[in-house]
């Protein structure tokens, strides 16, 4: 939502999470190879979805993990990605994955067919209501880029909503 909104945003954290950031540098000099406290990332997240309808929040969701899931597939991740070639390959190492993103949380992805996983995380202690749509636009980009069609990603459960764990069923073919 551009420079002047992310500006606002930052001049209005605590200090205590301003002091991660460097107002002064590009991207206020948020690194993508270090690793920041989950309350920087919800404070980020809170100003930047404050005020915005369900719809909206989603559509922020869905371009943020189009924007790191594409950036990570062309960067360095990409060795990484080639070694999930297959949509069975991407369930038995999805905890490697997230844990590439994240210091919490298992992620568990059962295989019911060969056309829908179900995904579970749990413990994760950084969990945000934007982070889980987030995770659920990722799985849905990177099935699609493992070659799968029509990929349709249902969040069915959330921490948010009082769940004990997040889960998603993706589903493809056709």
């Amino acid at each position: 939502h551009g420079e002047d909104r992310l500006r606002a945003v930052v001049d209005a954290l605590p200090a205590e999470l301003k002091q991660h950031l460097d107002a002064k540098s590009a991207g206020h000099g948020v690194l993508a190879n270090v690793w920041y406290p989950a309350t920087l990332a919800h404070g980020l997240l809170n100003g930047m979805t404050r005020g915005l309808s369900a719809k909206q929040r989603t559509e922020l969701a869905d371009a943020g993990a189009e924007a790191i899931i594409r950036a990570n597939l062309r960067g360095v991740y990409k060795v990484l990605f080639q070694l999930f070639m297959t949509p069975e390959r991407y369930a038995n190492r999805a905890q490697a994955l997230w844990d590439r993103y994240y210091d919490t949380g298992i992620v568990t992805k059962t295989i019911e067919s060969p056309t829908k996983h179900v995904s579970v995380i749990a413990e994760w202690r950084s969990h945000h209501p934007v982070l889980c749509e987030m995770n659920a636009s990722s799985g849905r980009i990177i099935y699609e880029e493992l070659g799968c069609k029509n990929v349709k990603v249902e969040r069915t459960a959330c921490v948010a909503d009082g769940s004990p764990a997040c889960r998603q069923v993706i589903t493809w073919g056709g």
